[in-house]
């Protein structure tokens, strides 16, 4: 078969190669960015380390030559409520490095690359030039095109790479959630954090200079922005058009509560994987759905906050589901008052 993988973010760069390790097919990736400038866009680099490994390994990669910071708790901040959560395995990872190493195939298979905005019209991605298109452009969309509602949204993200003079305010995971977002600190190595804030009503830009006034001693490497698909798989319908068929972000794997996108999305290529060598892509939008059927909720708490709905928010943060961390029912109360 022939494959066209458009956006080499991590769901397509982890299905590029596992395509090119485990099946014979014909593989062209088209990615946006050129190869010697991965961007960081926004994202924490932030996973759980037990999901990270199997990814990994699933494509003969040792997680352990990507990791940067193991964490051991997370500060979590809530309007004036304030409490230290214990984590499993929770850890920021070399996302920059990880990316190359899956793009890297192995010489003697099908497999090509192409690099630049203009890739996808220069190199000519004819649908009819292939059997299957793999969306995986993120919040763009650009294969698929808008959802079919018509309804869609954003939140609107920036992130700084931050160096400390010192050391970082914080010696651990932290973030901060508020009625229509969030702030996060995430530690990388050596006094290095990524700290960035992401709002409905633009407000982010505001809590970063607050944040940054509060906490001196720094020097800016970096800074990005970008919106970020906070609607769940649900209401991100059609996932396929045609011989396209959407995964990661431009299906709304994005969890709409915190953010959280690198595990989904490699979860999502994973499944489209499965599809792929089963021959059941027929049964990939009822799986994807069934996977990330808890979004939904996380949507419904995400929406009661906007509506400042405090018996909503009561109602749905209590059935949200964490498996990673140990918060209690009484510091649920607790984060639930601070709002």
């Amino acid at each position: 078969m022939k494959i066209a993988i458009v956006g080499l973010g991590l769901a397509g760069s982890y299905l590029f190669k596992r395509l090119t390790l485990g099946t014979d097919h014909q593989i062209t990736a088209f990615e946006r960015h050129y190869s010697d400038k991965q961007q960081r866009l926004v994202c924490g680099w932030g996973v759980h380390s037990t999901d990270f490994d199997h990814y990994a390994r699933q494509c003969l990669l040792e997680p352990s030559d990507y990791y940067l910071h193991q964490a051991q708790k997370a500060y979590l901040t809530v309007g004036d409520a304030s409490i230290v959560v214990p984590v499993f395995d929770l850890c920021t990872f070399n996302k920059q490095t990880f990316l190359t190493d899956l793009q890297a195939h192995i010489p003697g298979f099908f497999a090509k690359i192409f690099h630049g905005k203009g890739a996808y019209h220069d190199h000519g991605i004819e649908r009819s030039s292939f059997d299957l298109i793999i969306d995986a452009t993120g919040y763009r969309r650009s294969m698929l095109g808008p959802i079919s509602n018509g309804i869609d949204q954003f939140i609107h993200c920036r992130q700084y790479v931050i160096q400390y003079e010192d050391s970082p305010p914080y010696d651990d995971f932290h973030m901060e959630l508020y009625r229509d977002g969030y702030l996060w600190l995430f530690p990388l190595t050596n006094g290095l954090c990524h700290i960035g804030a992401g709002t409905f009503d633009h407000s982010h830009k505001e809590k970063l200079l607050q944040f940054f006034e509060k906490y001196g001693d720094y020097t800016i490497l970096e800074v990005g922005n970008k919106p970020v698909r906070i609607i769940p798989t649900s209401q991100c319908l059609p996932f396929s058009k045609e011989n396209i068929i959407g995964v990661g972000e431009a299906i709304g794997v994005v969890r709409p509560l915190v953010g959280e996108g690198i595990i989904p999305s490699l979860r999502s290529a994973e499944i489209l994987f499965d599809c792929l060598c089963s021959d059941s892509l027929q049964d990939y939008e009822n799986l994807i759905l069934q996977e990330f059927k808890s979004h939904d909720r996380e949507w419904s708490y995400v929406q009661a906050r906007l509506r400042q709905d405090k018996w909503a928010c009561l109602w749905h943060g209590l059935h949200l589901k964490n498996p990673h961390g140990k918060l209690s029912f009484r510091q649920k109360i607790k984060i639930y008052q601070g709002m």
